[in-house]
């Protein structure tokens, strides 16, 4: 990861527990998904893997790169979805629920991404 990931987590990590520590009450407003330190380490993420060399990566691996930004733009519509139906990670065990939600949502963003590459004046946003 670049420094850029790791000083925006270290403040994250920072800023959480001393705000949770003063307040008495545990503090998430870092960890959100508007938090500009999430922001920072997707964006640390994303270089980190945009510059990585595979010799010959399969067609289902070129198909995701190809589709990644816009899976990471569209991700979030699908996480929301989920959740007005009462389909989050609390809905039962955190340990199969993280990766089935996950799962889920990788899906169902590429998918809605390879639609809408397929409409010409959507294609070069996604």
């Amino acid at each position: 990861m670049n420094i850029v990931g790791v000083i925006a987590l270290g403040l994250e990590i920072y800023i959480t527990v001393t705000l949770s520590r003063v307040n008495m009450i545990p503090n998430e407003n870092w960890m959100r998904y508007t938090s500009i330190f999430v922001a920072a380490n997707a964006v640390a993420v994303y270089a980190c893997f945009r510059n990585l060399e595979v010799t010959e990566p399969s067609r289902l691996i070129k198909n995701m790169a190809n589709c990644s930004m816009g899976i990471y733009l569209v991700h979030m519509f699908w996480i929301l979805e989920l959740w007005k139906h009462n389909f989050t990670t609390f809905s039962f065990n955190a340990v199969i629920s993280v990766p089935v939600i996950s799962i889920i949502v990788l899906t169902l963003s590429w998918i809605t991404v390879f639609v809408l590459k397929r409409i010409p004046v959507i294609r070069k946003f996604v």
